[in-house]
């Protein structure tokens, strides 16, 4: 039984996990990335738990989430589910070019910029370093295509960066008794049985739902023959 007090990922017996393995994508870059930000993922969103890896969505002419949370150090994936170009650029990301198209490199004070993202190339992933991006602190963002820098458009939206979860994982009997700390606070439980990666067949989300808090009873777990991993997540605003 390991006694965790770990962000990332937490192991219920019968052993440790070794590193997990790396899923890069190979996707052309395009231009105007900032260097955090690119079609094949940073190394620093490389051998994460999927689940820590958010995925925003531009659906139409919104982005789904337009409020975001994240930790300190997370990963999020800007995906176009549209057959019209979108992207996501933080605020301090000027206009380009005559519609926003992003035919230059990025400048200096831009913290993120996907580039363009039509649907041949729909997704990009950005890594947000907490030197960059400390806790506390919200971002605002806009699609060059559909918004501006002053949000004169339709598509924008807000980052936040929350506190550190960190979460504690105990044997109680059959029992798993998980404990944490920081974040929105409104959280998700997720398990995994044998995939410390938390591919969705082998991944559920547990209750608290809501504002629920910490700790969290899960019965009967520590009982079973397989391994399981767990994590606490920040809840989403368009999660039950």
């Amino acid at each position: 039984m390991t006694n965790a007090a770990a962000r990332t990922w937490a192991v219920v017996i019968p052993a440790l996990i070794s590193t997990l393995l790396a899923l890069p994508e190979s996707r052309a870059q395009t231009v105007c990335r900032t260097a955090n930000c690119a079609v094949a993922p940073p190394p620093a969103c490389q051998n994460r738990a999927a689940p820590y890896t958010l995925t925003v969505s531009m659906d139409g002419f919104a982005f789904d989430l337009q409020d975001p949370k994240i930790e300190p150090g997370d990963c999020v994936t800007w995906e176009n589910l549209v057959a019209i170009t979108h992207s996501s650029a933080e605020d301090g990301c000027r206009d380009d070019t005559v519609g926003n198209s992003c035919q230059s490199a990025p400048q200096a004070g831009c913290d993120w910029d996907t580039g363009n993202l039509p649907t041949a190339s729909p997704r990009a992933t950005c890594a947000y370093a907490p030197a960059a991006f400390p806790q506390g602190t919200s971002w605002g963002f806009y699609c060059r295509q559909h918004d501006s820098p002053s949000h004169t458009g339709t598509m924008h939206g807000t980052l936040r960066v929350t506190t550190p979860i960190l979460l504690t994982v105990a044997r109680n009997g059959a029992d798993v008794d998980l404990s944490w700390s920081g974040g929105d606070p409104s959280w998700k439980v997720v398990r995994s049985t044998g995939d410390p990666q938390f591919g969705a067949a082998n991944t559920v989300t547990l209750p608290p739902t809501g504002s629920a808090a910490s700790p969290y009873h899960d019965t009967g777990e520590a009982g079973r023959p397989e391994m399981r991993f767990y994590l606490v997540r920040n809840k989403q605003s368009n999660e039950p």
